[in-house]
Parts: structure tokens; C-alpha cells; sequence
């Protein structure tokens, strides 16, 4: 014997208003962190920069942070420490609605005595997004 499934009614109409909700709720809801990464190389756009755990004592140091969409003037930091677990510099930046990809970095040239090297070790870098450690990224000075 077969059993008879019930079928109940939904019209378009009230579909419509609880698909709109959810749209607007994807757009801006999630997340806005997507993921980041330490780079190598000279400038402040990604195109200057490639992925790299590895660093020499006199390169510049970078982190590239990947961002989904957000509704701007969001803050994004990436603190660096030394392989002793001393704050380096924490770099800060606003981030504007639009904007997916912010670069973050310490030139090496204007360390307060540029002469001087970075220590040789692992370092960790913090990465923030609205206040909150979102990544811990690792790279080496040798």
C-alpha cells in the first residue's frame, strides 16, 4: 500500500520576503576575515610581494591579510614578535568598505637604527581583525 505525501501550498509571495532576508544577511553577515599570509619583496600592493617563510636579517617583513566583504572602517592590525616573544611594532590600518586585500609591514629601512639587523629566529605575527586575533603566522630570520 502506498502512502499518499502531503503537499503543502507556498505561494511565491511568501518565499520572496524570506529569500531577500537571507540575501542581505549573507552579504553582510559572515565573517569578515578570509585568510592571510607572510610575504617577502618591496612595496604595499600584493602584485610587489610573494608568499615566504623565510626572511633575510635586512628584508622588509610583510603580512598580507585577505578580506570578504565588509561594511568598512573595519581595523585590521598585524603584530610582530621577536623570536623571544617581544613586540617588534604592531602596524595598524582602517580598512574601507571595498577593500579585500591590505598589506601590513615593517620596512626594514626605517627601523630606528637601520644598521641594525633583525634578530635571527622564528617570529610569530598576530594577526587582527576588528579587535580579535583572527591567525598566528610564522616565518624565520636567518
Amino acid at each position: 500500500m502506498q502512502q499518499k505525501r502531503q503537499r503543502f501550498p507556498v505561494h511565491p509571495a511568501q518565499v520572496l520576503p524570506l529569500l531577500a532576508l537571507l540575501w542581505v544577511l549573507s552579504a553582510c553577515g559572515g565573517p569578515a576575515f578570509d585568510r592571510a599570509y607572510v610575504a617577502a619583496g618591496q612595496g604595499q600592493a600584493e602584485s610587489d610581494l610573494r608568499p615566504s617563510s623565510q626572511f633575510s636579517t635586512t628584508d622588509d617583513l610583510n603580512v598580507v591579510i585577505k578580506l570578504n566583504r565588509h561594511g568598512g572602517n573595519l581595523p585590521v592590525a598585524a603584530r610582530f614578535l621577536d623570536p623571544n616573544g617581544e613586540e617588534v611594532q604592531t602596524v595598524r590600518a582602517e580598512v574601507p568598505e571595498g577593500v579585500e586585500t591590505v598589506v601590513l609591514g615593517i620596512d626594514a629601512d626605517l627601523r630606528p637604527d637601520p644598521a641594525e639587523q633583525w634578530v635571527r629566529g622564528r617570529y610569530t605575527v598576530e594577526v587582527e581583525v576588528n579587535g580579535e586575533v583572527v591567525e598566528r603566522l610564522f616565518f624565520r630570520v636567518d
